[in-house]
């Protein structure tokens, strides 16, 4: 955590507690009638009440609501590397941090088996415990796809399970450092992916490439995405931020563990001819709350606008 991120959460640590302490006081004052409390002015019970309800409802929220409201965002991507009038469907899963088989894990397999993927991409951070394995196991093996699975370790997975095969014995290629070409109704797609403690394996994952090949990069931070230039990487899927988790109105994210901090935070970025998307990932760490930050799987529509036709 950066000096600037500790320096945000104090600062709403501070404003959560002062309200709280406020109303405890203004309450202290009005139940034991200590009217020469300064605490026991009515206009502070205007002030701090109301704050107070908004803050407990805004708690509840995060808890009980937010967490478990799963948002399907839908980014159309036009490219010359397709051929025109081709569609190619890609859905993304992050962060799942699962701590077993709980609401998420049940509903995720038939929203993402609705949206009829041709490729599904996981991008790390599967387990906040070794005893969910099971859980995403089965998770993962009710997704469906047209064509593959591919996958990428994020931290956590190597910091819980650094010797284990996530997906042992499911139809999921975990890339670490390698890439693999496809072909998608005439349309050459290339997808690589890193090892969360190895980037600089990248030239090693896009040595299979073909000349001209649409190029999808998975890796768990999206911390490299300054670094691309020269690669030819037409769309990069990171996760990690969790979109900050929780979430200012009019600011956004207070913490994002990234090397990039507020710049890269959650959503669609363009750096160069490099497409960057964050997503806020599936579970959560720490508090088990989600304040506007949706969990979220993304689905990318890549539309053909090349020369040639299907």
């Amino acid at each position: 955590m950066s000096v600037e991120e500790r320096i945000r959460l104090f600062l709403v640590l501070f404003v959560v507690l002062t309200i709280i302490g406020g109303e405890i006081a203004v309450l202290w004052a009005w139940i034991g009638k200590r009217r020469e409390s300064q605490f026991a002015n009515p206009w502070l019970r205007w002030i701090f009440t109301p704050l107070s309800a908004i803050l407990i409802i805004c708690l509840l929220y995060a808890y009980f609501v937010e967490p478990y409201w799963i948002e399907v965002s839908r980014i159309k991507i036009e490219t010359p590397k397709l051929k025109a009038g081709s569609k190619i469907i890609i859905v993304q899963l992050s962060d799942i941090h699962s701590n077993g088989w709980n609401r998420n894990e049940r509903r995720i397999p038939s929203i993402v088996n609705d949206l009829n993927p041709d490729v599904i991409c996981l991008t790390g951070d599967y387990i906040n415990k070794i005893e969910a394995l099971d859980a995403v196991r089965k998770m993962v093996g009710e997704l469906k796809a047209k064509y593959e699975i591919y996958a990428v370790r994020g931290n956590w997975d190597v910091d819980i399970a650094p010797h284990v095969d996530i997906f042992k014995g499911l139809k999921v290629k975990m890339l670490m450092g390698e890439g693999e070409r496809i072909s998608i109704s005439g349309n050459e797609i290339y997808i690589a992916g890193l090892d969360v403690n190895d980037d600089s394996a990248l030239p090693q994952a896009l040595a299979m490439r073909g000349r001209g090949d649409f190029t999808i990069l998975l890796f768990h931070y999206p911390d490299l995405i300054e670094d691309l230039k020269g690669y030819d990487i037409d769309l990069y899927l990171a996760g990690h931020t969790h979109g900050g988790q929780v979430a200012l109105p009019l600011y956004g994210a207070v913490l994002t563990n990234s090397k990039y901090g507020k710049k890269y935070e959650r959503g669609l970025y363009k750096v160069g001819e490099t497409l960057l998307y964050v997503n806020r990932g599936i579970g959560v760490i720490g508090l088990p709350l989600r304040f506007l930050s949706r969990p979220e799987i993304s689905v990318f529509e890549l539309i053909g606008a090349g020369k040639g036709r299907l």
